[in-house]
């Protein structure tokens, strides 16, 4: 792929990230209304939390991706597989652990943090869990993000992103 078509790739697919909660907003606030939006505000902590944690690891990972890939001369053949599956188990792990601690901690969030009413609390604790299930799938996902800009496959990335951020706005919408 050629810089250009790399450059336009990636703007359209930061332009997706952005506008696509903010179009999806309205809705949430109309749907969910002011004492239900504090899930919004979980999703979003759990997102803060998420891009913390990864701490410039996946970054860290772009680059080595991107050297390992570049110095074929001086790497053992494996070695950037190895680098990966290494990577992967740590998130993967990390991801699991975490999943777990919220899910024990499920009942005191929606009952304490978020404060639901009685009738909506099955609700808030479907809503919860998915949360959780998004956390869980995305902690491992910068990895594979890492990976494939390393490699210089931006356009898939890109394609999988804009898919992603759709499908995840349409569906909290839906």
């Amino acid at each position: 792929m050629s810089l250009r078509a790399t450059i336009a790739v990636n703007y359209f697919g930061a332009a997706v990230t952005a506008v696509a909660p903010l179009l999806a907003l309205p809705w949430y606030l109309t749907l969910l209304g002011g004492e239900l939006f504090g899930l919004v505000a979980f999703m979003t902590t759990l997102q803060g939390t998420l891009n913390i944690l990864d701490a410039g690891l996946s970054q860290a990972l772009v680059r080595e991706v991107a050297m390992r890939r570049g110095s074929h001369a001086n790497s053992r053949p494996n070695e950037l597989a190895d680098l990966v599956l290494g990577t992967e188990r740590l998130y993967w792990s990390a991801a699991l652990v975490i999943a777990i601690a919220l899910l024990l901690a499920n009942g005191g969030l929606v009952n304490h943090w978020l404060q639901i009413d009685t009738d909506l609390e099955a609700a808030a604790r479907t809503a919860v869990l998915g949360g959780i299930a998004l956390f869980f799938l995305q902690l491992p996902g910068s990895l594979y993000r890492s990976v494939l800009v390393g490699t210089e496959r931006q356009g898939l990335l890109n394609a999988t992103l804009t898919t992603a951020m759709v499908a995840r706005h349409l569906g909290g919408v839906l």
